[in-house]
């Protein structure tokens, strides 16, 4: 399974400040930012998305990752693809 930057209706789509915004109002919102950033890095320049090389460059817990990765999938921010659907 993959994990990428969710792609929202184009008319509605939030700015980056109000995702920004989203993020900072969480209660773990520097987790959220650090995880939302790499993830927006590696897409934007057409990185494989590896969650070991994310933990590596993090340095966290695997639970502190989940977490915190859970939480941007709930937030509409990230989403999940299954086998190649990029």
């Amino acid at each position: 399974m993959r994990i990428r930057v969710a792609q929202l209706n184009r008319h509605a789509e939030p700015t980056a400040y109000d995702k920004i915004r989203m993020i900072l109002k969480q209660k773990n919102s520097r987790d959220l930012l650090a995880l939302y950033v790499i993830y927006c890095q590696k897409q934007w320049f057409g990185d494989e998305i590896g969650h070991g090389f994310i933990e590596g460059e993090l340095q966290w817990p695997n639970s502190r990752f989940k977490k915190a990765q859970r939480k941007l999938i709930e937030l509409g921010l990230l989403e999940e693809r299954k086998g190649n659907d990029l």
